[in-house]
């Protein structure tokens, strides 16, 4: 069935009724966007007006402010120049001219006469025009014009202002006065003329031009015009259009009937292209009276097939059918809709699954005259619901069997809505006893809930928040949570877990390294203090002989232990029992080999660079080193000498290796000697093996400014030192 529309539009024919309503509207129309165009013309012109106004006053506001201040000051002197020669009209005032100590030549300028010198500077650089007048003035060139005058005789009646629109020089300007009140400073110059304090003594007028102020007027009716101009154009547009549609629905009706008929195929050609079977179905006799072509692919029959059979044969189930049409007339009394699922069979055979929905049609009694059945094919439906119901079925196999406890609850905290088993086994309550019990019963610690509810209310999720639970027998459990909020269903929810016992192995953990930190740092100590015995026994023997080189080697001895020493009692003071800072340890034996060495000497000690740690196998043989390098600086460098410094530098050359520079600028090595390859003593034998051997590094001796030694080492932890 093809469909057919109506391809002409309306004809319709101006009438003179037409004509007479068109004109009068036209009419009424540009009357009023005329009038609209005169009244914003009349309020542009009185914006502008009331600008070159505002800008006046603004103008005469600033002279009075400046001449008061001139005045307030009785004056101000100002050089003598060409422009500003002494005021001819002051001549009664002592002091009109002055010299200063320079000799340069001052004159008074009284507020008149800045007035005057100002205006003349606006009118060339700004345009604005300025006079001070009254009408008895000092100075004859401040005598007012016949406007001024005008002005002057207003104030004499008790006027403030006056203003008005004129032309000067062939163009428009907007002259407003304002009266000047004679004030106590005026009466320094004014006084001999007879003015009183609180007299009108004049005005100041400024002339504003209007240029600039109508050319934005003119901007904006320039605007305003074509404004309303399009808008009277779009105003007889629409009319044209109003008065055409007025004609048009004459004209539809004369079309209604076409229209109707057009519709009645547009509803035919919905009703065949459907992909859902329709029946017309006789209520008395349950027969197909018509259906749509849907029908072939849904059950396999053709149109013929199927008009005039009841549809008994359609079905599978001959009971649910019988009870079918029992219920069907019932519900379409009551509700006059029907909606049920079935089991059906097409032509092939085949069962599928369908959805039916039947409502009925009635004439103007009442009475009905037959059934429309949608049906269905729901097939795909019924199978995604099976997969989804084996899902939910899966989802909740791994709830209730999950390790972790999981719960859902009221945003509010009024209540649970679900939870697993090992949620119940945490908190030690039945599923039936937390259905009406508050969520907050079970915390310990309200402070925590009250914590962990502003972070959700502020991320919308809480992950591993640690917290204490109190459990159905009011014991406090240890518990690590995670929540989710969904605010648009105002649900919560999160995940549990007891770490209870866990915490308490981590205790236990922490008691236990306590103590091995208490007895570590009591072996450190011992052995700190058995070193500082081992010392005392090196100066009893010092006491029993006098061969000086034996004390020496005594002495050298003592301090290599004193290295090691250092390097327990850094161990037993620090937090570590690995590892100890280099740049601390370098430090006290540096401190500690200067007191021996350096006593009456001003010899400068630093340690300087970067912060590294050391392991406890590095740090003894480093410590060993550096102090016979010092001690070596002490004895031999700064030998006969009482003055020098003595420097340790640390780099970290990177994440593995370490360097250290020892240098200082006492008497230096000989030239054309290598302390490592000549004649070497037993110490710097004992450095370059305690380098090389056991540290794993490399030392060089450096001639420059000051005598340095440059050792490098590798950073290894102290299971590696060893190996």
């Amino acid at each position: 069935m093809k469909n057919k529309t109506i391809e002409s539009q309306p004809k319709w024919k101006w009438t003179p009724q037409i004509k007479k309503y068109a004109l009068a509207l036209s009419v009424v129309w540009t009357l009023a966007v005329v009038s609209s165009l005169t009244w914003n013309y009349i309020r542009e012109h009185n914006g502008a007006h009331a600008a070159a106004s505002e800008a006046a006053r603004s103008q005469i506001a600033k002279d009075i402010v400046y001449r008061r201040w001139n005045a307030g000051h009785g004056g101000v002197y100002v050089p003598v120049t060409e422009s500003t020669p002494p005021n001819p009209f002051l001549t009664d005032v002592e002091e009109r001219d002055i010299e200063t100590p320079s000799g340069r030549q001052l004159t008074l300028v009284n507020p008149a006469y800045m007035t005057r010198q100002v205006h003349e500077l606006g009118r060339e650089t700004e345009g604005i025009r300025g006079h001070i007048t009254c009408l008895n003035p000092i100075r004859p060139a401040n005598a007012p014009d016949p406007w001024e005058r005008r002005a002057l005789e207003t104030f004499e009646q008790g006027a403030q202002e006056f203003a008005s629109s004129e032309m000067i020089d062939g163009n428009a300007y907007l002259r407003l006065m304002r009266s000047l009140i004679t004030e106590q400073a005026c009466l320094k110059c004014h006084a001999r003329q007879g003015y009183k304090e609180g007299d009108i003594r004049g005005g100041i007028s400024v002339s504003v031009s209007m240029a600039p102020y109508l050319a934005i007027a003119q901007d904006h009716i320039n605007a305003i015009g074509v404004t309303h101009g399009a808008l009277w154009l779009l105003g007889l547009v629409a009319l044209i259009f109003g008065v055409r549609r007025i004609g048009k629905d004459a004209a539809k009706r004369d079309q209604a009937e076409e229209a109707a008929h057009v519709s009645q195929q547009q509803l035919e050609q919905t009703f065949a292209s459907l992909n859902d079977v329709v029946f017309v179905i006789d209520p008395s006799t349950r027969t197909i009276t018509t259906c749509n072509q849907a029908v072939e692919d849904v059950f396999g029959y053709s149109l013929d097939e199927v008009i005039g059979c009841n549809t008994e044969f359609l079905h599978v189930d001959q009971a649910m059918y019988k009870r079918f049409g029992k219920e069907l007339f019932q519900a379409l009394e009551a509700a006059g809709i029907f909606h049920t699922e079935f089991k059906m069979r097409r032509k092939d055979g085949t069962i599928f699954s369908s959805e039916q929905t039947v409502t009925e049609f009635r004439d103007v009694t009442g009475e009905r005259l037959g059934v429309v059945s949608v049906i269905r094919d729901i097939t795909e439906r019924k199978q995604a619901e099976e997969a989804l119901l084996k899902s939910e079925e899966r989802y909740k196999n791994l709830f209730n069997n999950a390790e972790v406890g999981i719960f859902r609850t009221k945003q509010d905290g009024s209540g649970f809505l679900d939870m697993n088993e090992k949620f119940l086994t945490i908190i030690g309550y039945t599923r039936d006893e937390l259905k009406d019990r508050k969520t907050v019963l079970s915390w310990a610690d309200h402070e925590e809930r009250k914590e962990m509810v502003r972070r959700l209310e502020k991320d919308g999720n809480v992950s591993d928040y640690e917290f204490k639970l109190l459990n159905k027998n009011n014991e406090v459990r240890n518990c690590i949570t995670s929540l989710k909020l969904y605010s648009r269903s105002e649900i919560l929810e999160g995940s549990l877990i007891d770490i209870t016992e866990r915490k308490q192995v981590e205790e236990e953990l922490k008691r236990s390294l306590a103590e091995k930190q208490t007895l570590l740092n009591e072996v450190h100590h011992r052995v700190k203090n058995n070193l500082q015995i081992v010392i005392s026994l090196y100066d009893l023997a010092k006491m029993q002989i006098s061969d000086q080189k034996a004390i020496d080697l005594l002495n050298e001895n003592a301090h290599k232990i004193q290295a090691i020493s250092l390097v327990h009692q850094q161990l037993y003071q620090s937090e570590h029992f690995d590892r100890i800072d280099l740049k601390e340890h370098l430090q006290q034996l540096l401190n500690h080999l200067a007191m021996v060495y350096g006593r009456g000497k001003q010899i400068e000690t630093s340690v300087s660079g970067d912060n590294v740690d050391i392991s406890l196998g590095q740090a003894v043989p480093n410590g060993m080193v550096v102090s016979e390098l010092i001690t070596n600086a002490f004895k031999h460098g700064f030998k006969n000498r009482n003055q020098g410094t003595l420097e340790i530098e640390i780099t970290r050359q990177n994440s593995a290796k370490v360097g250290l520079i020892i240098r200082n600028d006492g008497n230096r090595i000989a030239d054309d000697s290598d302390p490592f390859e000549f004649g070497q003593t037993l110490g710097l034998k004992l450095i370059k093996d305690l380098v090389e051997k056991q540290l794993r590094g490399t030392i060089e001796f450096r001639r420059a400014a000051a005598t340095e030694f440059i050792i490098e080492i590798p950073l290894v932890k102290e299971e590696q030192v060893y190996a």
